[in-house]
């Protein structure tokens, strides 16, 4: 009978060897390929710079002197 250990480094040595070993690429890229990952590098770039600027707007809140108003 195989233990555990022994079945899992088997395992864990097959899915090593797996990603190892070169296998050929057959992939084809069309130029709306690269229009796409321009659109995506673009957004991610404009959706981190907003998400940036709102965390930076309320950590200067955080320090920022706030008038209190009387309500009468």
């Amino acid at each position: 009978m195989i233990s555990k250990k022994t079945s899992l480094e088997t395992l864990a040595l097959l899915f090593t060897i797996s990603f190892l070993w070169p296998k050929p690429s057959l992939a084809y890229l069309d130029p709306g390929s690269g229009s796409y990952m321009i659109q995506m590098f673009l957004a991610a770039t404009v959706g981190l710079g907003y998400v940036f600027r709102n965390y930076l707007k309320q950590f200067k809140n955080l320090f920022k002197k706030h008038d209190k108003v009387d309500k009468k």
